[in-house]
């Protein structure tokens, strides 16, 4: 999928970069590189996962990045982080 819009219609879009609210200066900015096909959990809520890479904040890939998942509502929450850019 190239984005997915959560429950709170905040739409994940591949490329979109995102930073952690409670780290000091911002230290991670996170690469969405893939948006999986969304799915259904136990009780009864859609879910998606979003694959991001950790990225340096003008977009090239930290070497020892490797590619790791997070759930699209966690990823788009204010209260843990921020959308880089514009």
């Amino acid at each position: 999928m190239r984005s997915y819009t959560t429950a709170k219609c905040v739409t994940v879009t591949v490329g979109d970069k995102f930073t952690d609210i409670y780290r000091d200066g911002g230290v991670r900015v996170l690469l969405v590189v893939e948006i999986a096909d969304p799915w259904t959990d136990r009780q009864g809520r859609e879910r998606c996962s979003v694959l991001y890479r950790v990225v340096s904040r003008d977009g090239k890939a930290v070497s020892t990045s490797r590619v790791q998942e997070i759930d699209a509502a966690r990823l788009t929450d204010p209260k843990l982080y921020a959308r880089v850019g514009a």
